[in-house]
C-alpha cells in the first residue's frame, strides 16, 4: 500500500499539520517487507490505560506487552508529518512492533531510495532492527537512504579526490547521518533475558498455578513444577548467552587501514571508516576487508567464503567505467568482480607505487554485507509451521471448553452451598488441569530429538523449524557441479584445429602437442590462478589445465624481464627463453559473456598474443568464421552429449602501435583465431543414482539446475536417474532460442531424447506446451533464458504444469536459480536445494529446505549443512523431518489426552468434593506421564523413504475421530467407575462436606489407579504402528518403560493399604472386586482400540 493524502494544502512545512499519513509497504531487502503504520498517541486513551494498568497490578500492562497492536488500536490518532510520534511497524508474519519516532535535519541532501531528503527540515525517522528508516517530507514516503549513491558523489563531486579524500567536517558530516562503521550488539545483561523469560505467558502461567495450588495445600507439587521452571530458565539464559558468543565470534576485532583523509594518509581503525573514504590498500594489508567498497584501482584476491560459499578465491579489479550507472550496478550486485564486501579476507593485494591500490567505501555497519549477515541471525525469519498454527487454535478450543467447565463446576458448587474461597479454588484448577501451558511446546519435542540425530549424522541445522518442513518435500533442487557429481574435474582430452580445418583429438597433451604449441600458451596463460603462501590456488578447471600443460610461475628478475604492466610471468617448464610469457593486461571472467582473456607477451621479442579461452558457444562468438572448423557443432553436440564440460579457446596476434592497456575488450574480442577445445570430465558420485531413485519413489519431484550446456545436463541427469519413469524428455534444441518465446502462443523447438535407449528422436518442430504438458510420459530440459521467457509469457496454470514436468535446468545463473525456487514457492510447492558453492547462495537462503555441502559462514543462510558433503543427507533430512512430524504430533496428541484423562477423574470426584492428594498429582505426573512422553519422543525415522507424507494438520477428519474416540473412552470409564462405587459402597463414601476436599477414600483411590492405566493405555494406542517410524519394538526405551510403568501399575492395584506404597500414595484398602474392575476399565478398552484402529 502506498502513502495517501488526505487534506493536502500547500507545500508549506506549517501545513503538513494537517496531512495524514496511511500505511505503507516498505522493502527492506530481496526477503523482507515491513507495513508501516504511523501515528500519534492520544493523551487522554494513553492515561485510561495506564489506569487500567495500575488498577490490574500490572496484568493489563503484561496484556498489552504481548499485543502491542491492541495499544496501537486503542491510542492511536491520525497524524501529520509534524506530530508524529510512533511508528507500527508490521511485518510478514504479522507480528507487530511499536517504534519511537525521532527528528532531526540536514544541512545537505542526503540520497535515498530514488530521491532525496531535502535540507533545513525536520525529518522524522526511527530505528528498526538495527536498521535507520527516514520519512522523505517531500514525497511522503518511508525510505532507507542510498550511501551507494551519496560515495559515488563524494567521489565524482571532487577531481582531486584520489589525492585528497574526505575532509574532517565531510567525515563528521557523514559519522552522523550512517553512524560509525560498528556492527554494535546490545550487550544482554542475565537481569534483561530473565526479564523477558519470566513474561513469557509459559511461565506466568506457571506461576499461576503454583500459587493456586498452594493454596490449594499441594505444596509439594509445587515446589517440583516451581524448580523445572527455574532449570527452564537457566537452560534458556545459557543459550542466550552462547548465542550472543557465537554472533560475537563470527563480528570479530577490527584492524587498522591507511585511509586518505585531508590531503594525507592516516591509519585508522576500520571502525572509524564512513562512506566516501578512500582506503589505500597495501600489499601487507591481509586483513577482514572493513567495509563494501569498489575498487578504483590495483587488483587484489579475496576469500570471500563467509560471504559466499564459494572455496575458489575471487580476483578482484578496478572499476573502469565510474559513471553512475555503472557504479550503482557493480554496488548491488554481489558476484561483481570489482566491489568487496565487508567480512571478506585478503589473500593477495596487488599495489604498487605507480598503481595503487583504492577502494572507495560504498556501505558500512549493518547497511554493509555482513551486517546484513549479522542481521540476519539476530533477526531470523521465524517460520510457523502449520502444526504449530493448528496447536494454537487447539488451546484456543480447549480455554472454551475449560470456561464452559468452570461456569458449570461453580454454578454446582453454588447450589451446595460451598464456600466462596473453595469455588474460586476449585473452579481454577479445572483450567490449570484442562489447559496445559506446555501444549504448543511439544511440537518441539519431535525436532529436539531430530536435531541430535542429525548432529550425530554430522549434520548441523540452522533453522529448527525447517525440520518439519523437510518431511513434506514437494520439489527437491539439485545442483550440478560439486553436488550430482565430484567437485574434482580432470582433463581428459584435447581437440585441435587441423591443417585440414577439423578438429583432431590429442589423447595426450604432452605428447600430441609441439612442446611450444598455441592451445599450451592459451593453457598457461589464460587463466586467473594466483600463489598464496607457497600454494597455487584458483578455479579447478584452470588448475587442472596448469597442471597438465606443466605450468610453472616464475620470478620475473629471474629472466631479466622488466615490464612495467606485468601482471605475472609463467613457462610451461620448458627451459628455453621462449617458453616464456608475461601476462600484462586480464580481462577477467564475465559470467554474461562466459569467457576471459588475457594479453601475453613471449621473451622472443615476438608481437604479443591474445589468448581467449570460455564457453564454446562465447568463444565461437568472437572467432572469425573461415577459421571455425568443419566438425565443430557436431563434435560440440556428441561431447556434451555424453556428459563431458567443453571449453574452447581461441587466439590471435595484436598490433604493437596501439595501446593495449586503454583498447576496449570489445575492439580486442573480434576476429579470433579459432584453435581447440579442452575437453574436461567430472565423475558422477557414487550415491547420486540411489539418492535419485529413492526421492522419485518418495513422489518427490526432482529439478537439476546447472550452468553447464543443455545436452551435458541431460547426460547428468540420465546417468543419476533423475529421471525415474519418465521415457522421454523434451530437450530445447537451441539454447538460444528462449529470447523469441513472446506470447503463451509461441512454440518452441525441442528434440526428443528417448531416456531407455540414450538417443534422440526426430520432432514434429515446433512443438506445443500443451502438447508436452498433457504428455504423461515425458520431462522437459530447458534453459535459464527460457525459464525465464515463460514466466514472463505463460498464465499460471501452464507454468506450475511446467515446472511440474522439468528435470533439466542448464545454463542457469546464480538469479535464475533464485527465481526457479521463487516460482515453485509462489504455486504453494515446499521447495529444497541443495548446494554447494557461491552461485547457489541466493537458492538456498530463499527455499524452504535448504541443504549446504559447504561448512562456510556465509551458508548460515541454509537451514541444514552437511559437514560430510554428502548429498545422501537429503535423504537423511527428509526421513528425519517425516519422523519429527509424527513425533511431534504425537506427543501433542498425548498431552491433550492426558488433560482429558486428569480432567474427567478430577471432575467427577470435584462433584462429590473429593481430590486427588498431593503425592498421586505427583506420581501421575512424574512417575507415568513424563517417562512416558520422553520414551515416546525417542521412535527413530523408518529406513524407507515412502510415497505417502504425513498430515501436517491436527485437524484432519480421522485425527478428530481417533481424538473423539479416545476421549469418550477415557470420560466412559471414569464414569462407570464412579456409577459402580457409588451404588455398592454409597454408606462407606464420605458425604458432601462444605470444607476441605476429602482425598482418602474407596473412590479416589479408585479413580487414581485407573486414571495411571488410562495414562498407560492411551500411549500405547498413540504410538501404534507408523510408516514414517521404527517399529516400536525396536525403540528399547519406550518398551521398557511401557513395561515397567505397567507392572508398578498393575501392582499397586493389588497393593494392601499397609505396605509402604500405598501409604505414600493414600490408597486406602480395596475389596478385590473393585481392584478387577479398576484393571478392566484401564486396559480392556485401549486393547480392544490398539487392534481396531
Amino acid at each position: 500500500m502506498e502513502i495517501q493524502l488526505q487534506n493536502l494544502g500547500s507545500d508549506e512545512f506549517s501545513e503538513y499539520t494537517y496531512t495524514y499519513l496511511l500505511n505503507q509497504r516498505l522493502v527492506l531487502s530481496e526477503e523482507e517487507s515491513v507495513v508501516l503504520h504511523p501515528y500519534k498517541e492520544s493523551s487522554q486513551r494513553a492515561l485510561v490505560l495506564t489506569i487500567l494498568e495500575i488498577l490490574s497490578l500490572g496484568l493489563f500492562k503484561l496484556f498489552i506487552l504481548w499485543f502491542p497492536q491492541c495499544r496501537v488500536s486503542w491510542t492511536s490518532q491520525s497524524c501529520g508529518i509534524k506530530d508524529i510520534e510512533y511508528v507500527e511497524v508490521i511485518d510478514q508474519k504479522g507480528n507487530s512492533s511499536l517504534q519511537k519516532v525521532y527528528k532531526r535535519s540536514f544541512q545537505e541532501p542526503i540520497p535515498a531510495s530514488n530521491s532525496q531528503l531535502p535540507t533545513q527540515r525536520s525529518i522524522p525517522y526511527f530505528n528498526y532492527k538495527s536498521l535507520k528508516i527516514y520519512l522523505n517530507v517531500a514525497t511522503f514516503k518511508w525510505v532507507l537512504l542510498s550511501s551507494e549513491v551519496h560515495a559515488f558523489q563524494l567521489f565524482a563531486s571532487q577531481p582531486s579526490y584520489l589525492n585528497w579524500g574526505l575532509n574532517t567536517q565531510t567525515v563528521s558530516n557523514l559519522r552522523q547521518i550512517y553512524g560509525q562503521n560498528l556492527l554494535k550488539l546490545e550487550k544482554k545483561t542475565i537481569a534483561s533475558i530473565l526479564f523477558h523469560e519470566v513474561l513469557h505467558p509459559f511461565y506466568l502461567f506457571q506461576l499461576f498455578s503454583v500459587i493456586l495450588w498452594l493454596f490449594d495445600s499441594f505444596v509439594f507439587y509445587s515446589c517440583c513444577i516451581f524448580m523445572i521452571s527455574l532449570c527452564s530458565i537457566y537452560f534458556a539464559i545459557k543459550e542466550s548467552k552462547a548465542s550472543d558468543a557465537r554472533i560475537h565470534s563470527i563480528i570479530g576485532d577490527s584492524d587498522t587501514f591507511t585511509v586518505i583523509r585531508d590531503k594525507r594518509k592516516k591509519k585508522l581503525f576500520g571502525d572509524e571508516l564512513v562512506t566516501g573514504d578512500l582506503v589505500c590498500l597495501t600489499s601487507d594489508d591481509r586483513k577482514v576487508c572493513p567495509v563494501d567498497g569498489i575498487l578504483l584501482s590495483g587488483t587484489c584476491m579475496v576469500d570471500e567464503s563467509m560471504l559466499t560459499g564459494e572455496s575458489v578465491p575471487a580476483n578482484k579489479c578496478a572499476l573502469k567505467d565510474l559513471s553512475l550507472k555503472s557504479f550503482l550496478s557493480n554496488a548491488d550486485n554481489v558476484f561483481s568482480p570489482h566491489v568487496l564486501h565487508a567480512g571478506t579476507k585478503f589473500l593477495q593485494i596487488n599495489s604498487r607505487m605507480e598503481m595503487p591500490c583504492y577502494v572507495i567505501a560504498i556501505r558500512t555497519g549493518f547497511s554493509s554485507r555482513k551486517g546484513q549477515l549479522i542481521r540476519d541471525l539476530l533477526y531470523p525469519q521465524a517460520r510457523v509451521s502449520q502444526l504449530y498454527k493448528d496447536s494454537m487454535s487447539f488451546l484456543k478450543l480447549m480455554i472454551i471448553f475449560s470456561l464452559f467447565s468452570v461456569f458449570f463446576l461453580a454454578l454446582y458448587l453454588y447450589r451446595h452451598k460451598a464456600h466462596f474461597s473453595h469455588i474460586i479454588l476449585r473452579s481454577l484448577d479445572v483450567v490449570t488441569i484442562l489447559i496445559p501451558p506446555a501444549l504448543p511446546a511439544t511440537l518441539s519435542i519431535g525436532i529436539a530429538n531430530a536435531i541430535y540425530r542429525l548432529s550425530q549424522r554430522c549434520i548441523l541445522t540452522s533453522n529448527p523449524e525447517c525440520i518439519s518442513t523437510a518431511g513434506n518435500t514437494d520439489i527437491f533442487i539439485f545442483d550440478k557441479t560439486g553436488t550430482i557429481t565430484e567437485e574434482n574435474v580432470q582433463l581428459s582430452c584435447t581437440y585441435i584445429r587441423d591443417i585440414h580445418n577439423n578438429l583432431e583429438i590429442a589423447q595426450c597433451a604432452n605428447n600430441f602437442l609441439t612442446p611450444h604449441s598455441i592451445i599450451s600458451k592459451i593453457s598457461i596463460c589464460c587463466q586467473s590462478l594466483q600463489i598464496i603462501n607457497g600454494s597455487i590456488i584458483g578455479d579447478p578447471l584452470e588448475l587442472a589445465l596448469f597442471g597438465v600443460f606443466q605450468g610453472r610461475f616464475i620470478n620475473s628478475s629471474e629472466l631479466d624481464i622488466g615490464m612495467r604492466n606485468a601482471l605475472f610471468t609463467v613457462t610451461d617448464g620448458q627451459k628455453s627463453q621462449e617458453s616464456v610469457y608475461t601476462v600484462t593486461r586480464s580481462l577477467e571472467f564475465d559470467p554474461v559473456i562466459r569467457r576471459m582473456s588475457v594479453i601475453a607477451v613471449g621473451n622472443n621479442k615476438k608481437p604479443p598474443m591474445l589468448f581467449s579461452k570460455g564457453a564454446a558457444e562465447s568463444i565461437l562468438s568472437i572467432c572469425s568464421p573461415k577459421t571455425i572448423p568443419g566438425n565443430f557443432f557436431h563434435l560440440l553436440e556428441v561431447l556434451s552429449s555424453k556428459g563431458f564440460r567443453v571449453l574452447a579457446c581461441a587466439w590471435k596476434p595484436l598490433k604493437t602501435d596501439t595501446d593495449l592497456q586503454q583498447i576496449s575488450r570489445g575492439s580486442l574480442e573480434k576476429d579470433l583465431i579459432f584453435e581447440g577445445l579442452f575437453v574436461f570430465e567430472s565423475k558422477i558420485k557414487k550415491e547420486s543414482p540411489s539418492v535419485m531413485n529413492v526421492l522419485n519413489k518418495a513422489n518427490i519431484h526432482i529439478a537439476v539446475c546447472s550452468g553447464d550446456s543443455l545436452w551435458t545436463s541431460v547426460y547428468v541427469g540420465r546417468q543419476s536417474d533423475v529421471f525415474d519413469s519418465s521415457s522421454f524428455v523434451y530437450v530445447e534444441d537451441n539454447e538460444e532460442n528462449s529470447e523469441y518465446v513472446q506470447s503463451i502462443n509461441d512454440e518452441v523447438k525441442f528434440k526428443l531424447y528417448n531416456v531407455k535407449e540414450d538417443c534422440y528422436l526426430p520432432t514434429a518442430n515446433p512443438v506445443s506446451f500443451n502438447c508436452i504438458i498433457n504428455d504423461d510420459n515425458a520431462a522437459m530440459a530447458i534453459t535459464g533464458g527460457l525459464l525465464r521467457k515463460l514466466s514472463e509469457c505463460l498464465n499460471e496454470e501452464k507454468l506450475k504444469s511446467i515446472i511440474k514436468k522439468t528435470k533439466i535446468l542448464a545454463r542457469m545463473s546464480p538469479i535464475e536459480k533464485l527465481k526457479f525456487v521463487e516460482l515453485c514457492r509462489m504455486f504453494q510447492f515446499n521447495v529444497g536445494f541443495c548446494g554447494d558453492g557461491a552461485n547457489d547462495c541466493l537458492a538456498l537462503k530463499r527455499s524452504d529446505v535448504s541443504v549446504s555441502l559447504s561448512d562456510t559462514e556465509a551458508c548460515a543462510a541454509a537451514s541444514f549443512i552437511s559437514q560430510k558433503k554428502s548429498i545422501f543427507d537429503t535423504i537423511t533430512i527428509v526421513l528425519e523431518g517425516r519422523c519429527s512430524i509424527v513425533t511431534s504430533y504425537r506427543c501433542f496428541q498425548y498431552m491433550v489426552m492426558s488433560a482429558v484423562i486428569q480432567f474427567s477423574g478430577t471432575f467427577l470426584l470435584y462433584l462429590r468434593n473429593y481430590n486427588y492428594n498431593d503425592s498421586q498429582f505427583l506420581f501421575m505426573d512424574f512417575a507415568v506421564v513424563f517417562p512416558l512422553s520422553a520414551a515416546m519422543s525417542h521412535f527413530t525415522p523408518s529406513d524407507a523413504l515412502t510415497s505417502n507424507a504425513p498430515s501436517t494438520t491436527l485437524f484432519k477428519k480421522s485425527s478428530l475421530n481417533f481424538l473423539g474416540i479416545l476421549s469418550g473412552v477415557i470420560i466412559l470409564s471414569q464414569w462407570l467407575l464412579n456409577v459402580f462405587c457409588i451404588k455398592f459402597d454409597s454408606t462407606a463414601l464420605p458425604t458432601w462436606q462444605a470444607g476441605k476436599s476429602d482425598t482418602e477414600n474407596a473412590l479416589v483411590s479408585c479413580s487414581f489407579l485407573l486414571t495411571c492405566l488410562q495414562y498407560i493405555g492411551v500411549n500405547l494406542v498413540i504410538n501404534r504402528k507408523s510408516e514414517f517410524l521404527t517399529p516400536t519394538w525396536k525403540n528399547k526405551t519406550y518398551v521398557a518403560s511401557c513395561i515397567i510403568i505397567g507392572i508398578v501399575c498393575l501392582f499397586m492395584c493389588f497393593l494392601t493399604s499397609k505396605v509402604w506404597v500405598s501409604k505414600v500414595l493414600h490408597i486406602v484398602s480395596l475389596p478385590i472386586s473393585y481392584r478387577f474392575i479398576v484393571v478392566f476399565l484401564g486396559t480392556s478398552p485401549f486393547l480392544i482400540l490398539y487392534f481396531i484402529l
